[in-house]
């Protein structure tokens, strides 16, 4: 059975406007074809970018706290890049689960999660001293108190909101619309 008739067809109609073909429909962002007889929103694009950015963010983090001293890093590379990742990581994952075209309220939930995931460093119980003891509980919520942290996180954060914004404003609609 052909691509084109297991897919379902968008029920809102299409107009052009303007003049490098922006396409428009009422109450959804432009259109990018997909396929023959199938589109999907730039938004839903966007989201599958940023589900895929967190993972790639994901593994390269991993990689660096495997491999970094291995590969001669220094610690401070392998301490706080860890944490720069580890920031992109909540800003792609909160971009993609909220899907919003406007960068500052994510950053701000970002830096918000970041901040109180830190602090939460400093509330003890036995239960939680023992996750963040296991590699789950270290790369989730981390092990000791440190503001150098809080700037790596926000550093991480910003920078991807950075290119987020920057690969947002470069995807264009599919021109054959």
């Amino acid at each position: 059975m052909p691509l084109k008739q297991t897919l379902p067809k968008p029920h809102n109609p299409v107009r052009i406007v303007g003049i490098k073909g922006r396409v428009e429909t009422p109450g959804f962002f432009a259109l990018v074809t997909l396929g023959e007889g199938w589109m999907m929103s730039e938004r839903a694009s966007g989201r599958i970018l940023r589900i895929a950015g967190t993972v790639a963010v994901i593994a390269v983090g991993l990689a660096l706290r495997r491999f970094g001293y291995d590969l001669g890093l220094p610690f401070l590379v392998v301490k706080y890049g860890g944490s720069i990742l580890w920031g992109a990581m909540v800003y792609l994952a909160l971009a993609a689960l909220l899907n919003s075209t406007r960068a500052v309220p994510v950053v701000a939930f970002a830096v918000g999660i970041a901040v109180s995931v830190e602090f939460s460093r400093l509330y003890h119980t036995p239960w939680l001293d023992e996750f963040r003891l296991t590699n789950p509980g270290a790369l989730l919520l981390g092990r000791v108190f440190s503001l150098w942290n809080i700037l790596a996180y926000v550093a991480g954060i910003v920078t991807a909101a950075f290119i987020d914004r920057r690969l947002a404003n470069r995807r264009p609609a599919d021109p054959r619309l």
